[in-house]
């Protein structure tokens, strides 16, 4: 399948989610059938949605006319998604390609939220490569995993510290 959904950035985050979505429907809808406006208020969501047309072709028309184009007074930054969105795999395939989808993508979302951390150290250590950084933080993550106790028998074991207390008996 074919991406026809368009990511948008740099929109403008105090308009209304309603206001945005519908001023974002005008102006899309002239390159063809609009399937759905993803939009969100989350921190994380500010600022972008996704544009879902019934086509790839009318994606391509949309970012190859309209990047730059300026909404609520900021130039958005258009873009293909990198995976189908929710809605195309629901109207072009099954139930179960659609449960299959948002499992897939639930599972990629949680395996990048648990290394992100990890990007800013990669790169700053020479690998450029955004996708080598996610794989080595991986690779990492994965050592991490098999190798948790050995780290620490390394160590020598805490004093027991004294809990501060006088004692009361005369057998001191």
């Amino acid at each position: 399948m074919h991406i026809s959904t368009v990511y948008v950035q740099n929109l403008e985050e105090r308009v209304k989610l309603d206001t945005l979505v519908d001023a974002l429907r005008t102006v899309f809808a002239e390159f063809g059938n609009v399937v759905d406006i993803v939009a969100k208020k989350n921190l994380r969501a500010k600022g972008q949605a996704f544009v879902v047309y019934d086509s790839p072709e009318s994606a391509q028309d949309a970012i190859n006319e309209i990047d730059g184009f300026e909404i609520f007074g900021k130039p958005m930054k258009l873009a293909f998604a990198r995976t189908q969105s929710d809605k195309t795999v629901e109207l072009q395939g099954s139930q179960e390609e659609l449960e299959q989808h948002k499992r897939h993508r639930q599972a990629e979302k949680g395996m990048i939220n648990s290394i992100s951390h990890l990007i800013p150290l990669l790169t700053s250590a020479g690998y450029t490569d955004k996708r080598k950084a996610l794989e080595s933080a991986e690779e990492q993550r994965q050592i991490n995993k098999r190798g948790s106790g050995s780290v620490n028998d390394n160590r020598p074991a805490k004093a027991a510290k004294s809990s501060g207390l006088k004692s009361t008996s005369a057998a001191a």
